[in-house]
């Protein structure tokens, strides 16, 4: 009787060597696809206007006012290709006299008579700054009507803003909707 286990052990070693240098003798071939392209913003903004294409950014004493406060106003115009959520920071504070207390801050963004705000502190003391709007503000077409970026900054508690330079930061965002 023929003892096939040997056998069978040897041809299957024959059949393997042979695929693995069958496998090994082929070259093999890459290539790199490369893909690019430029999505365009949505949105852009652009501190002026038309009307007014350097603004003024700087903020003085509240003239009507007994309180230590400034006050500060700027046109920015959104261009964009979609409807847009408007918002914006608490004014930052980069850098003030010593001695001003500006435990009241707030920022607001209108367009017409529609506007949102965002703040810290509280309001008493400061007439016309009462309003508040935390929602972000709906921009459902662009136009060339610029939005108007307001800020103050100050206490009801200050008498007088010290003498110096005063520097703050407000962040408005437009995100598409």
């Amino acid at each position: 009787m023929i003892n096939f286990r040997p056998l069978a052990l040897v041809s299957a070693i024959a059949i393997l060597s042979n695929i693995v240098l069958l496998a090994k003798s082929e070259a093999q071939a890459t290539q790199d696809v490369n893909f690019n392209g430029n999505i365009p913003a949505a949105i852009a903004i652009k501190v002026g206007s038309p009307a007014n294409p350097t603004p003024s950014t700087s903020f003085s004493p509240n003239s009507t006012s007994s309180e230590a406060q400034l006050t500060g106003t700027a046109d920015v115009i959104l261009f964009c290709t979609t409807t847009a959520f408007i918002s914006v920071s608490v004014p930052q504070r980069i850098s003030v006299p010593s001695g001003f207390d500006d435990t009241f801050r707030k920022a607001r963004v209108r367009s017409g008579n529609r506007m949102t705000s965002a703040e810290v502190g509280s309001s008493t003391g400061f007439p016309g700054w009462r309003d508040s709007a935390p929602e972000p503000l709906s921009i459902s077409s662009c136009t060339s009507e610029p939005l108007v970026v307001e800020m103050v900054a100050g206490s009801a508690n200050g008498s007088s803003n010290p003498a110096g330079s005063y520097i703050y930061k407000v962040t408005v965002t437009a995100t598409p909707q």
